[in-house]
């Protein structure tokens, strides 16, 4: 079994990337990321962040096997989106939104108590022409510098 994923930047300019890498008998496998842009006047934009559901690694006798392997909650998001928080607030980010996807109620609602416990606003009734499309929602954080 995976443990510990290495995260590792790969951001440049205003983009900020953190990428979390599994390393196990000499196979890398990416199993999550997060991205977002830092736009200026102390305001970034947390793009996107993702962790895989499900990754295949080679197991069994002989390593012959393809075994099904679950990166979530082992709190991987949760050390991307700290990473990333780290970063944007080192390059003077003070504000932080972002937008949650169209993606069914029960998602929603999921990530929407995964934001909240992370010290986010969220909204789920934004105001027509506040969000993209393909998006039901905002959140917001006011980032601490100390």
């Amino acid at each position: 079994m995976f443990r510990n994923p290495s995260i590792v930047y790969q951001g440049a300019g205003d983009l900020v990337k953190f990428v979390a890498i599994f390393h196990k008998s000499g196979c890398t496998v990416s199993v999550g990321y997060v991205q977002g842009v830092v736009e200026g006047n102390g305001v970034g934009l947390l793009g996107d962040i993702m962790v895989q559901e499900e990754i295949q690694i080679t197991g069994g006798l002989f390593g012959l096997k393809q075994v099904p392997h679950s990166p979530r909650k082992q709190h991987i998001g949760t050390d991307l989106l700290e990473k990333f928080e780290t970063e944007m607030i080192a390059r003077g980010v003070t504000e932080l939104y972002g937008h949650l996807p169209h993606a069914g109620s029960e998602v929603t609602d999921c990530l929407a108590k995964w934001y909240c416990k992370r010290g986010y606003m969220v909204n789920l009734n934004p105001e027509p022409g506040e969000v993209p499309n393909g998006s039901c929602g905002k959140i917001t954080k006011s980032l601490s510098t100390s």
